[in-house]
């Protein structure tokens, strides 16, 4: 049983219909689709026309406790876990050269698209913990690396925050 609305009166309904009567359609629109966002893996990185950023110096080795060249309020920031992750990548289950393959697709396209703080997670145990510090201070990828610090509420001893500098 429907109701009527007490405000809906006969020459209301009247005056809807003669105006409903006089209307066209507007041409049909296609709805956009838009792309799935890629995986990590889907990424492709071309072989780099930007170099790296160049060091003035050579470059201090980071660990995961001791940073180069950055203020103690960042670092406690970093450390705390209170800056923005603007990415992450889990390397879970990939083998030590996928995961090798994958951290560095992650790094320059993060550092490339003006990320600034990403996580690691590597996972507590097993060969890619120790790994991936060495991966982040190798050539390719620590000129784009400022600090590394522990994960502490994003992952404990499993994750690494990767503090990124700014894109010029």
């Amino acid at each position: 049983m429907k109701r009527k609305s007490p405000d809906r009166t006969e020459k209301d309904i009247e005056l809807w219909h003669k105006v409903a009567t006089g209307i066209t359609p507007l041409k049909k629109k296609v709805a956009k689709v838009l792309p799935k966002p890629p995986r990590g893996d889907d990424i492709y990185i071309p072989p780099s026309t930007v170099e790296a950023p160049r060091p003035r110096q050579q470059l201090k080795e980071l660990t995961a406790h001791q940073s180069a060249d950055v203020d103690a309020a960042l670092m406690k920031r970093l450390r705390s876990g209170e800056l923005p992750i603007a990415g992450r990548i889990d390397l879970h289950g990939m083998t030590r050269h996928e995961a090798e393959e994958a951290i560095t697709r992650f790094i320059h396209f993060s550092f490339h698209n003006g990320r600034r703080c990403v996580l690691v997670i590597t996972g507590r145990s097993g060969i890619l913990k120790p790994a991936t510090v060495r991966w982040l201070n190798e050539a390719a990828l620590r000129p784009f690396i400022i600090a590394i610090a522990p994960a502490k509420k994003h992952g404990g001893d499993g994750a690494y925050y990767v503090l990124l500098k700014r894109r010029r």
